[in-house]
């Protein structure tokens, strides 16, 4: 058996541009679920200063949610908990979305997350992305693997 390289083939490359994007875990990120939980990634929390808990609030005239770093002994802030093997942070404010009439059918993302001069994190309520969550499927189980040969 003959086997021959071919060396000297003519490619047509086409090089990919690098725009410089971010990716989705290196900016801003924040989600909203209908349970009331806000989520942040590892760098947003530490963008707020790597608070313990947060002053959750809001404006009614904007329609704009607020998070600003509080001390863990004040008694209005929210506590910023670990969520996942990734340093995200999950805020329950179901309480708070229910008072200010905040309803949200499944997850919303803020694609626009800032945190303005005074070190507030903003989320606006009229620029949000629905988006669904993508579970992983489930193992198989070996008695469903059992075939007869």
């Amino acid at each position: 058996m003959m086997t021959t390289t071919k060396k000297h083939i003519r490619r047509k490359w086409e090089i990919f541009p690098n725009d410089d994007r971010l990716g989705r875990w290196c900016k801003l990120y924040a989600t909203l679920n209908r349970d009331g939980d806000i989520m942040l990634s590892r760098f947003t929390h530490e963008a707020l200063g790597a608070p313990e808990s947060v002053l959750v609030m809001y404006d009614s005239e904007t329609h704009v949610i607020g998070l600003m770093p509080a001390r863990v002994t004040q008694t209005d802030g929210f506590p910023a908990r670990i969520r996942g093997s990734y340093g995200g942070r999950r805020i329950r404010a179901y309480r708070f979305c229910r008072r200010h009439g905040i309803k949200i059918e499944g997850t919303v993302r803020f694609p626009r997350v800032e945190i303005d001069a005074e070190g507030v994190l903003i989320l606006d309520l009229k620029d949000i992305e629905y988006f669904k969550i993508r579970r992983r499927p489930r193992a198989l189980t070996t008695a469903s693997h059992n075939l007869e040969r």
